[in-house]
């Protein structure tokens, strides 16, 4: 798939923005060592990421709802503390940007595509050999190339991470139909939905900080207005092979 000139120009916008953000601050994650995953690219010229905040309440990751256009409220919390001068607190749970995308890691094929999360050093690196012309198109699912990403170091402030392209180009599987299926079976970006107002009730509760605002921020009669995937990609494969089996 070919990139259009106003995606590749976005995804340049994206990688040096990431690069200021990153010098400022000086799912499927990557572990220890080296982890080896091919993304799944999304429908032609359609961006094959989301940029996502997410904070951390009561030890738990909870995503930001600012990420999908609503109020927040663990946001609100987090600024009335720093106007408290609990700015260390405010610290713990104000989190940070992470950006999910489709991948198989290669490690662990019979899973399928999942959801992969980086942090953005990791997107930065990706999104720099995206815009290289030397390496092609790298999620081509025919002659694309895997992504390596290496971590060291423990810690907030200590881990690292080095990221780089395979040197050679292979397809995503050399079996057409497991590809099939991986496409068809690769989560869907619309599955991905704002935190319930009962959970973040529930985290800032946990924490003690749910009496800390002025005023409640929550609606009692506010829901969710969709599920989240009950399938793993593990079973959403099954599933279709069953449906594809009942056809023939």
């Amino acid at each position: 798939m070919a990139y259009s000139d106003k995606l590749v120009a976005k995804y340049a916008a994206t990688r040096d923005r990431i690069g200021k953000e990153i010098k400022k601050s000086g799912a499927l994650r990557p572990g220890n060592g080296l982890s080896t995953w091919r993304i799944i690219p999304a429908e032609e010229d359609q961006e094959f990421f989301v940029e996502r905040r997410k904070h951390f309440v009561a030890g738990e990751p909870v995503f930001c709802n600012k990420s999908f256009g609503k109020p927040c409220a663990v946001c609100d919390v987090v600024s009335k503390l720093r106007e408290e001068g609990e700015s260390s607190e405010a610290y713990e749970i104000a989190g940070s940007t992470v950006f999910l995308f489709r991948a198989v890691d290669r490690k662990a094929e019979d899973e399928g595509p999942q959801w992969a999360e980086v942090k953005r050093t990791v997107m930065h690196g990706i999104l720099g050999y995206i815009c290289d012309p030397e390496y092609g198109d790298i999620l081509d699912i025919e002659k694309g190339r895997d992504v390596k990403i290496e971590r060291t170091g423990t810690g907030r402030q200590g881990t690292r991470y080095d990221v780089r392209m395979a040197a050679n180009p292979s397809p995503l599987h050399k079996d057409p139909d497991r590809v099939e299926e991986w496409l068809e079976a690769a989560p869907s970006f619309d599955t991905q939905n704002a935190p319930s107002d009962e959970r973040i009730q529930t985290l800032l509760d946990k924490a003690g900080l749910l009496g800390i605002l002025d005023a409640p921020p929550f609606s009692p009669t506010e829901q969710e207005e969709k599920k989240p995937e009950s399938m793993s990609a593990k079973e959403r494969i099954e599933a279709l092979k069953k449906r594809k089996a009942q056809q023939t």
